[in-house]
């Protein structure tokens, strides 16, 4: 199992996605949902080969559907490195910039 290691921008990511859900949806869903992501991240750790790259948007970019988000990585030996955590319908490749 690699470790999931997450920039400051995709814990933010994930911070915005909690308090959006909790004031859109209330806090039942948006603990769920929360939960969910947890498990997303977990199973990158435990295999994160399993997608395929992206170089379009990066050198060795990864990219991961969770529900209504998508979970940009790249896998750096024994550690995964979350980029970003990002709603379908954002411009991936704006939000990622230059990674």
């Amino acid at each position: 199992m690699a470790e999931v290691v997450l920039t400051g921008t995709a814990l933010a990511d994930l911070d915005d996605i909690f308090w959006t859900g909790l004031t859109t949806w209330g806090p039942t869903q948006a603990k769920r949902y929360a939960r969910d992501l947890e498990s997303a991240l977990r199973r990158i750790g435990d295999n994160p080969l399993i997608e395929r790259s992206h170089d379009e948007l990066g050198a060795g970019l990864r990219r991961l559907v969770h529900e209504s988000h998508l979970i940009f990585y790249r896998v750096d030996g024994d550690s995964v490195l979350v980029l970003r955590c990002l709603h379908h319908s954002m411009d991936a490749a704006r939000h990622l910039g230059h990674t």
